[in-house]
């Protein structure tokens, strides 16, 4: 075959390259492997093998574009009788006449012009780009660099943006390629959460900064029982006002809120400055992973007043979560107005924004106008070697199903807590399993008041270090919520993090709660694992039953389900891939093997 004579080359002198890389050079850990043999099949498919010269054109991120072009050069791909066609963007984006050295081109000009193969190298915009490609009848020539996609297959309704005109979204008021910059720029942090090793939105922020030195960071936060990571601790500041954290209950401190709601910014606001002005810092960019509008006005306040550019990460539903805890419809009506207006100015002034879920950017994107990238709550990856698929299936005697996260009353507790009486009762009737329940200590309580000797065990809290290990230990990995619809609102369109986590390992996941919960429907539609819907009438018997066949899923079906699992999370949940851009706005490199694994050893 034509593939033997260059995959042995390439992979020759992948083991040079790799003796010879350092951490200033880009690794993203894809198989170039899969790129080259997806290729050799649309040569095959598309009647090429004769052609004497092949055109190809590259359409997407620039940076993977010059890396394709290296490896078809180092492959001796199709003997090096190809020549680059152009490099393509949509015609608003085109500024100059040539990009990276190569014509610069618009998808006017190549349906006059088609070239023999088009390689998608976007991840963030692959199935908007592919869309286009459809709509010009070059879609049989296009091959996609993070694995094909089938925009026809109904099954991929994750990828559904269908009723998104993208061409009529409002375009920022910055254009990332004017603040591009060769070191890391000094970032003014927003967020209720600090970075941390044990909140979902910490978590994905430390892995989308890491290596972010110190002293270029100068951030304001405001829940106190979340512990920052060492490296920035003493970087961050603590702020009352502005999360406008509310009991529903409390109608005189709400009244007070609404009142003074101005003042109380502004007073934040003026800390800020201070501390800006004691710590001598120089702000460049405005980062911002809150989930209040006071958060996000400050943010868009630090970005007017020091004229920077800010970058957007928007980890769950609070646009319409924080308003309704409001008792008076005034209120209500002035907080959801007020944060989609907040949103819009801040959407227009970042250089990326980024949300944790395809179903809240979706969301933000009909709110805003403007548009929001899935960064599904990144993470990095838990192996430092390669995945190991003979790790999927374990020799557990009895199935292990295991929880790791938060333990909130009111939306994972309850639902645990049904979950314990379900094992009890199975246990009980002879069909043998654990639930293992992993949570930090100040969720102790609840969990230790759901244990069942030798059904149900509280482990006690997971350090980083020592989640891939207990989840391979595990034949199961469990996401839960509240099954109470009225509870789902700030979560409704969320990923969680530990999805990420679970998906990385390469464990079937069960995923339980609501039916307005995006995850339980990201998981049936990805088929990740097994969804059961919960409402607020469901009956224990039908739940018992779901375990009961899962349970007695046979090996087989569930290697299957952790290999498209594993799949899953270098697509689209890998940091290295999903932190690109925000990375490339921040003055970062992008994320490294070497970089990564700081995060197992810190």
């Amino acid at each position: 075959m034509r593939l033997n004579r260059f995959i042995k080359k390439l992979f020759c002198k992948n083991i040079l390259q790799e003796q010879q890389k350092n951490e200033s050079e880009i690794d993203i850990d894809l198989n170039y492997k899969e790129l080259l043999l997806r290729l050799d099949k649309k040569i095959t498919e598309q009647g090429l093998v004769d052609k004497d010269k092949l055109t190809i054109a590259l359409w997407g991120n620039n940076e993977i574009n010059l890396e394709v072009i290296n490896v078809l050069t180092e492959s001796n791909f199709f003997d090096n009788k190809w020549e680059i066609h152009a490099f393509i963007s949509s015609a608003q984006y085109i500024k100059e006449d040539k990009v990276c050295g190569y014509p610069s081109r618009s998808e006017i000009w190549l349906k006059e012009n088609p070239s023999d193969l088009i390689i998608n190298t976007s991840y963030q915009y692959e199935v908007v780009i592919n869309k286009i490609i459809k709509n010009i009848e070059l879609i049989d020539r296009t091959v996609c660099f993070y694995g094909d996609f089938d925009v026809n297959n109904e099954s991929n309704k994750y990828f559904d943006f269908d009723d998104i005109d993208f061409e009529k979204l409002e375009k920022p008021v910055l254009n990332i390629e004017d603040y591009k910059s060769d070191k890391p720029k000094n970032v003014l942090f927003f967020s209720e959460n600090a970075m941390s090793l044990i909140q979902g939105g910490g978590i994905v922020v430390y892995n989308v900064l890491k290596g972010l030195p110190p002293e270029n960071l100068l951030g304001f936060y405001s829940y106190t029982n979340i512990t920052p990571v060492p490296e920035y601790a003493d970087r961050y500041f603590h702020l009352n006002s502005s999360s406008l954290v509310l009991d529903r209950n409390d109608h005189k401190k709400q009244n007070y809120v609404y009142k003074n709601y101005n003042e109380l910014i502004n007073k934040d606001f003026r800390t800020v400055l201070s501390k800006v002005k004691i710590k001598n810092f120089k702000p460049e960019i405005v980062y911002f992973s809150g989930t209040s509008v006071g958060y996000l006005k400050l943010a868009v306040m630090a970005s007017k007043h020091f004229n920077i550019p800010m970058v957007q990460l928007n980890m769950d539903n609070w646009i319409d979560d924080r308003p309704r805890k409001f008792y008076d419809k005034e209120m209500q009506a002035f907080f959801m107005q007020e944060s989609i207006e907040v949103l819009k100015e801040a959407s227009s002034l970042s250089l990326i924004s980024t949300t944790n879920s395809p179903g809240m950017s979706k969301h933000l994107i009909k709110l805003t106008g403007y548009n929001h990238i899935p960064a599904n709550n990144c993470t990095f990856d838990l192996f430092e070697n390669d995945f190991d698929e003979s790790t999927i299936i374990t020799n557990n005697e009895v199935p292990i199903v295991t929880y790791a996260g938060a333990i909130n009353r009111t939306l994972q507790g309850e639902t645990l807590i049904e979950l314990a009486s379900v094992f009890a009762e199975l246990n009980a009737e002879g069909c043998k399993a654990q639930l293992h329940i992993y949570t930090p200590w100040q969720f102790s309580g609840i969990a230790n008041s759901m244990s069942i000797p030798n059904v149900v065990i509280y482990k006690g809290q997971a350090g980083q270090s020592e989640l891939k290990d207990i989840y391979l230990n595990s034949d199961f990995l469990l996401g839960t919520v509240t099954f109470r619809d009225r509870d789902i609102t700030h979560f409704k369109y969320s990923l969680s993090t530990k999805l990420s986590e679970y998906l990385c390992v390469g464990k079937p996941v069960i995923a339980i709660g609501s039916k307005e919960w995006h995850l339980i429907h990201y998981v049936q539609q990805n088929n990740c694992g097994y969804p059961i819907f919960l409402n607020n009438t469901f009956k224990r018997t039908q739940v018992k039953e779901e375990f009961r066949k899962i349970l007695s899923t046979p090996k087989q079906k569930l290697y299957e389900i952790g290999k498209n699992n594993r799949k899953l999370w270098e697509k689209a949940h890998d940091s290295a891939i999903l932190s690109r851009e925000t990375r490339l706005a921040i003055g970062l490199k992008p994320l490294t093997k070497e970089i990564k694994t700081i995060s197992l050893t810190s």
